[in-house]
């Protein structure tokens, strides 16, 4: 990503490996902070973002969906939504209508439990974990995403652990001339969620229209 006074280049490789440029007046860099830390940034990112992006683990998570033709789970007066310390992790009803469908996610040490179970017994032995909601039925379809193995996301979450030091937080969502950051490790209020995105994104489209009033732009 090179920053120059009319806009910025983004190099990117192509499905067949060529590089290919593109070039624009603004960038959103919405990425997981491992990936961040991986792209060349021209000129440098500041020296305390690179700390930030460096301070920031990812967590590892394995969500599952499974698709039912009842929600055999369903009883009067009990939760729809679970947390749990089982290797089947939360557990919560997806919708409250058809198709009946259960969300699992699995988080930190759960995620790889999780997973060998899917690896051991596929979605039924997940289905046959659960026998503790009710009068078990078989899944009809199944999906799942184990987000440490994604090459795009490298975990399901960013840790915010003891070395990463509070000041930096607002380093995580300040511009750096034509570039703004989002993803909701940039949000205040929803670190780890979706809501957290979708406020990043909100901000950082605000943080152009700032960007484009004050034109010329300098790093």
């Amino acid at each position: 990503i090179e920053q120059h006074a009319s806009g910025v280049s983004v190099g990117a490789a192509d499905g067949a490996g060529k590089m290919q440029t593109i070039k624009s007046d603004y960038v959103v860099v919405a990425a997981p902070a491992p990936i961040v830390r991986d792209l060349e940034f021209a000129p440098a990112l500041p020296s305390l973002l690179r700390q930030a992006l460096k301070a920031l683990t990812s967590g590892p998570a394995t969500k599952a969906h499974l698709l039912f033709e009842k929600a055999w789970w369903r009883r009067t007066g009990h939760p729809q939504a679970y947390g749990s310390n089982l290797d089947t992790g939360a557990v919560w009803e997806a919708n409250g209508s058809k198709p009946a469908v259960l969300t699992l996610l699995a988080g930190g040490r759960a995620s790889q439990a999780f997973r060998a179970l899917l690896e051991e017994g596929g979605p039924q032995r997940l289905v046959r974990r659960l026998s503790w909601l009710g009068e078990l039925e078989n899944a009809l379809d199944f999906r799942s995403t184990t987000w440490e193995l994604d090459k795009f996301a490298r975990g399901g979450y960013m840790v915010f652990g003891p070395e990463f030091r509070p000041e930096w937080r607002a380093e995580l969502s300040r511009g750096f001339g034509r570039v703004a950051f989002a993803g909701d490790h940039t949000s205040r209020k929803w670190q780890g969620y979706m809501n957290g995105a979708v406020e990043s994104g909100a901000r950082a489209a605000r943080d152009i229209e700032i960007a484009r009033l004050m034109e010329p732009v300098s790093p």
